[in-house]
């Protein structure tokens, strides 16, 4: 019995499970929950302890993002922002030690989760991942320029209005149309630099896109009254002043603000960046599975097409009219039809366009130009 308890013993210590070695690290990020400060700013901190014996080398990092509102037609919004430069830029922890790094990121939604994904190696080429969960709880700046209600052809529109300085009253004005399924509240920390202007600026979410009710309509007649509301108004707001106001519209929202363009001649200007100037032209282009969104979206009969055309309107939109097609917007063919149909009736209008320039027209360009006309758009002449 003495002889065989070794053995046993022995046993009894190989069949005993074998305890998960610990990681040879600790990776937070802090804080755990956050809210957006009041430039619609996101502000982290990532922190890498090396409890081993070998260095830690950073690789990569990326951002996982949901939101909590879902898209207009129901699927969750999310995505992943890539912020390995941020990573490579680290130190390496050595043993024992830490390394760590602030993050300081637009805020893309007021409240959803951030997840953060960490990638490192040590000295032995040994590869690590670690992550790390965020809420996100709100935003300062959103609560500054709260949502508003407006009803616009028996449909709620999301308006958010961002007022210049009260000294500067009344101020030039801006109505921004994000493209579609784009929610106004997801534009609102660009138009800080426009405040600083000097600017009073409105932002609408489309039908279907943010607060406004749905279905969306492709610029249709729900998309352009809700315009006419908006304006209607800004014209009432002593933060605007209603000789001053200038449409600037993106994609869809730039189609839109053509469209009700034609019926507002107090206008001081309007801004079009990607616009769809012809859906026929539209239609042909697009796949099966398109073409049957936007005949959803658009109907069938030629008569509401034909409404939702600005190359069919370019001789009734009698003010000046800033024309930009970028690389990311398409054939130009119907932007070039639009702006020399206007330059044939001496019509007011700028047009730059992607592949007739000197030089390739990216997103940076179009915002350059588009300030540059709203700046002599609405530059004061005096009282």
């Amino acid at each position: 019995m003495f002889r065989l308890a070794p053995l046993a013993a022995l046993l009894v210590a190989w069949l005993a499970p074998v305890p998960a070695l610990a990681e040879p690290f600790t990776f937070g990020v802090t804080p755990d929950s956050l809210r957006a400060d009041g430039q619609g700013m996101w502000s982290l901190r990532l922190r890498l302890q090396n409890h081993g014996d070998f260095g830690l080398y950073p690789d990569s990092l990326l951002v996982d993002w949901v939101r909590d509102e879902p898209a207009a037609n129901g699927t969750p919004h999310a995505g992943t922002i890539p912020m390995s430069t941020l990573a490579k830029a680290m130190l390496p922890a050595s043993t024992h030690d830490e390394t760590d790094c602030m993050i300081n990121m637009p805020a893309e939604f007021a409240r959803g989760r951030l997840t953060l994904r960490f990638y490192f190696h040590d000295a032995h080429k040994t590869a690590f991942a670690a992550q790390q969960a965020v809420v996100v709880l709100g935003s300062d700046l959103d609560d500054r320029y709260p949502s508003l209600s407006l009803e616009a052809g028996g449909r709620s529109a999301e308006l958010v209005v961002v007022r210049a300085d009260s000294s500067a009253w009344p101020a030039p004005g801006v109505l921004m149309l994000p493209g579609s399924g784009i929610g106004a509240r997801s534009l609102l920390k660009r138009q800080l630099a426009l405040r600083e202007r000097g600017y009073s600026v409105a932002l609408l979410s489309p039908p279907g896109a943010g607060a406004s009710q749905g279905p969306d309509d492709r610029a249709g007649p729900a998309s352009v009254a809700a315009v006419h509301a908006v304006l209607a108004r800004l014209g009432k707001d002593p933060a605007f002043d209603a000789r001053r106001i200038v449409l600037w519209g993106e994609d869809l929202g730039a189609t839109t603000a053509l469209l009700a363009a034609a019926k507002e001649p107090a206008l001081a200007g309007v801004i079009a960046v990607n616009a769809r100037f012809d859906p026929w032209a539209d239609y042909r282009a697009l796949g099966p599975e398109d073409r049957e969104r936007f005949v959803k979206a658009a109907g069938r009969d030629s008569s509401g097409w034909r409404a939702r055309s600005p190359l069919a309107a370019a001789d009734r939109i009698g003010m000046p009219v800033l024309v930009v097609h970028t690389e990311a917007g398409g054939p130009a063919d119907a932007a070039l039809a639009f702006a020399s149909r206007r330059a044939e009736r001496k019509l007011s209008t700028e047009a730059r366009i992607h592949g007739h320039e000197a030089h390739p027209l990216h997103r940076g360009d179009a915002v350059r130009l588009a300030t540059d006309f709203l700046i002599r758009r609405t530059r004061s002449t005096g009282p």
